[in-house]
This record gives C-alpha cells, sequence and structure tokens, in this order.
C-alpha cells in the first residue's frame, strides 16, 4: 500500500472527525490502515447496530442471544455478528496537531488553543497563526474565527483537507489556504511538508500570487510589487499604493524593522522628500495614510522611521 494512499485516508478520516465502522472501508483503505500506525486509534461503535457482515448493504440491529449476538438483515435474515463487526476506526486529532506542528516547525512552548468544534490555533510560525480545521465549511460559515486570531503584519495559514466545491482562493489576501492532501505527506511515525510556508517573508511563492491575484500579499502584508497592502484592520480588501508610496513602503521593508532617519529611507525611494508620511497626506489617499500610521513606527522627535513587521523575515 502506497504512502499516498494512506495519507489520503487519514485526511478523510480527520475530515469526518467520527469513527468510520470498518465494513465502510474498501479493502485497500483496510490495507492503507497498517500504514498509518499510531496516527489512528481502533474504537468500538456501540449503537446497537452494524452493518451486515455477509452483504454490507444494510445496518441491523444487534442482540444478545445466548453466548453469542445475531442481526436480522432484511436481504440475508438472521445473520452471525461478532466482536470485529463493531469495530471501527477514527484519526487521532492529537498526533495530527502534534505531527503537523513538527513538520512545521512550530515551537514547542506555543501551545494548542481550540477555537471551536474542529478548528483549533496550533501555534504561530514567525508570528503568523497556525489554524488547522477539519474541513473548510467550518471557517466559511463563521469567518470570524479567523479574525480572533490574525495579526496585522503576518499570514494565516489555514490548514484543512481538500474541497471539491471550493475552488481558487476562498479568502481575503491576508489568509493562505493549505490544502491537507497537498501540502503534507506521512513520512514516517509522522508529518513531513511539502514546500514550507513562509508567512511573514513570503505569504505565497510570488509565481502564485502573480498568477493567481497580484495583490495578495508576498512581503508581509505587501503585494509582490509592494503596490497593495492588506491590513484586515482598517479594510478587508487590499489598499492599492502609489509608485512612490510602494517605493517608500519597500525600502522600509528592506531594511529589515531597523529605525532610520527618515532621509535615508526617501533616498533609498529615490525621492528628494525628507519624510515619508508627505507622500501619504493627499486626501485621495486616506486608506494609504491610514495603513502607514498602522504599519510604520515613527520617532517624531529624532525623525526615525521603521516597519516592525519586517523584524526578523527575509528581504524583497
Amino acid at each position: 500500500m502506497s504512502v499516498h494512499a494512506a495519507w489520503l485516508l487519514a485526511c478523510r478520516l480527520f475530515e469526518s472527525g467520527v469513527p468510520v465502522r470498518s465494513g465502510l472501508l474498501s479493502q485497500a483503505d483496510r490495507a492503507a490502515l497498517k500504514s498509518l500506525g499510531k496516527a489512528v486509534k481502533r474504537v468500538a461503535a456501540g449503537d446497537g447496530t452494524v452493518l451486515c457482515p455477509y452483504c454490507s448493504n444494510h445496518r441491523v440491529q444487534v442482540l444478545s442471544m445466548g453466548d453469542g449476538r445475531i442481526g436480522r438483515c432484511p436481504e440475508c435474515g438472521p445473520v452471525e455478528v461478532g466482536a470485529d463487526d463493531f469495530e471501527a476506526w477514527q484519526i487521532d486529532d492529537d498526533w495530527m496537531q502534534r505531527s503537523l506542528r513538527r513538520a512545521l516547525e512550530i515551537q514547542s512552548h506555543d501551545g494548542i488553543d481550540q477555537l471551536a468544534d474542529g478548528v483549533w490555533r496550533i501555534g504561530d510560525i514567525r508570528k503568523a497563526p497556525v489554524v488547522l480545521a477539519r474541513d473548510i465549511m467550518r471557517i466559511l460559515k463563521v469567518p470570524g474565527l479567523l479574525d480572533r486570531v490574525r495579526v496585522a503584519c503576518g499570514t494565516t495559514q489555514l490548514i484543512t483537507p481538500t474541497a471539491s466545491d471550493v475552488q481558487g482562493v476562498p479568502f481575503g489576501a491576508s489568509v493562505q489556504w493549505l490544502r491537507l492532501q497537498e501540502r503534507f505527506i506521512l513520512y514516517g511515525d509522522g508529518i513531513s511538508a511539502i514546500g514550507q510556508p513562509e508567512c511573514s517573508s513570503t505569504s505565497l511563492s510570488v509565481d502564485l500570487a502573480a498568477s493567481v491575484d497580484p495583490t495578495l500579499p508576498v512581503y508581509g502584508p505587501f503585494s509582490e510589487d509592494f503596490r497593495w497592502v492588506t491590513t484586515p484592520e482598517i479594510q478587508g480588501s487590499p489598499i492599492r499604493l502609489t509608485p512612490m508610496q510602494a517605493a517608500i513602503f519597500k525600502a522600509l521593508w528592506q531594511l529589515k524593522g531597523k529605525s532610520v532617519p527618515g532621509q535615508r529611507v526617501m533616498q533609498a525611494a529615490g525621492s528628494t522628500s525628507t519624510k515619508p508620511g508627505d507622500l501619504f497626506k493627499h486626501p485621495n489617499h486616506a486608506l494609504a495614510r491610514r495603513a502607514f500610521d498602522v504599519l510604520v513606527e515613527v520617532n517624531n522627535r529624532e525623525g526615525l522611521y521603521a516597519l516592525p513587521c519586517a523584524r526578523n523575515v527575509s528581504t524583497a
């Protein structure tokens, strides 16, 4: 049985969230269980019914008869039921959470917080939150769940199983959707990430961002060309910047969050002005000005400017 097939089964069991009876698993699935090891748990489905062990077409009520148990199938009649017929399997949620944390190199001191039924914040990558959900519809139906963990400078990493009825990028630019089946794989007793998300420095690869949507964040809250900035606390959609405003933010980003004189920032941006804020004062640039105020740390007394969200990340 291939590792890929075993991983797909693990993802299905995680999405289900409830024990799946052995009788409902295909022969290939039952073979894949052997490769999952500690990822799955064998449990007893104790609701008093089982799938008919002969035809597997009907769920039958089980009655105790002396030393044994009998079920009455409408197709097969009385059938003998054994303990194995009550066997069911489910994913170990703790194993899934721990393995994903290791795969993403999330620090051990970051705890796991349950945001809702089947939704957890499993830690942070470079101060950007990582959210694991049993299925994406739980997030789409209650978008406020992600608002509880969003950060101003960083992209929320959302991990869920693939959804066949959801195409493209279903969230705003401040969320990167990592499809469980596509971005991770079984590796030994755990999970390995396929293409490590960069979060704060490169939330999506440049090629993907350009092909899907040029406004998507690539460098922290900024698009690949710095012409767009996403600040959820101002508005959900990206804010367009002028070429000079983009050059100012790019210069600040490349300084990696260091506090420097405004003149140095403007020289790097190719402007003759000495104050970065002057390029954001026009009434037509009200949203850009608000983004500047939210993202840029200004020391007016000493004339210093810094971009805190650019600290400890790679430059453009």
